[in-house]
């Protein structure tokens, strides 16, 4: 009887492999399934440091992606966004360095950014290709989205402030993210006054999260397919 509330009908996907398997390319891989393990389950150690396990777990998620997929999907985003297609046109990259970092007054974000890293150990330059090769450069939607995010993602933690932690870093972003965001959503899509067929724009007036709904706009969106064969943009 349990089972029948609880699987509401549905069974488990049978397969004659002799092997783990599954749909995911990710969890195909046996180096990101023992990263997951080891992380979710380890202790905190001197010996195993936080960012011990990250090379071997970004290559092994680097070598599983779709590549081709992923450029077709940013292709189809800039033609509906025009301000993600500017930002991309524009290809601005970041070239502040730790020493900038610390030439900030006391109590800047940028000091307070350098000061965490310092404590830690931590360097600024995270991405493995300019770690190579310092003339690197982003040839793809995929790749320059990819420096950039990594660029700006420890000042986004900062900024949000709620999402960020001295001691656990990003960790609590999540909770924040929560309680600021989802909850609302939720509140308006139990409220009635979110339809599915609705578009919500989240905006922050330097107090507050504010949410504007538009009326029937998500419905109104021409739907974009994406190309059946399209270079990776460069």
């Amino acid at each position: 009887m349990e089972d029948i509330y609880w699987h509401k009908g549905l069974k488990k996907v049978g397969t004659d492999s002799s092997v783990l398997v599954s749909s995911s390319p990710y969890l195909n891989d046996a180096r990101l399934r023992e990263w997951m393990s080891t992380e979710t389950l380890r202790r905190n150690g001197p010996d195993y440091p936080f960012l011990f396990g990250m090379p071997t777990m970004l290559r092994a998620l680097t070598e599983s992606r779709d590549l081709g997929r992923i450029e077709r999907l940013f292709a189809a985003e800039r033609k509906r966004n025009p301000e993600l297609d500017a930002w991309f046109r524009e290809g601005f990259v970041s070239t502040y360095t730790k020493a900038d970092l610390a030439a900030n007054p006391p109590g800047s974000i940028g000091r307070r950014l350098f000061d965490y890293m310092d404590e830690n150990g931590f360097e600024l330059e995270l991405a493995p290709e300019i770690q190579a090769n310092p003339d690197w450069k982003p040839s793809s939607d995929f790749e320059y989205f990819n420096l950039r995010s990594g660029q700006t993602h420890d000042f986004d933690h900062i900024l949000a402030e709620v999402g960020f932690d001295p001691e656990f870093g990003a960790r609590p972003l999540r909770r924040a993210i929560q309680r600021e965001l989802e909850n609302e959503v939720s509140r308006l899509l139990l409220s009635g006054a979110l339809q599915p067929d609705d578009r919500i724009r989240v905006d922050y007036d330097d107090v507050q999260l504010t949410f504007d709904i538009d009326k029937g706009a998500a419905e109104a969106m021409e739907e974009v397919e994406e190309p059946e064969s399209e270079p990776a943009h460069v």
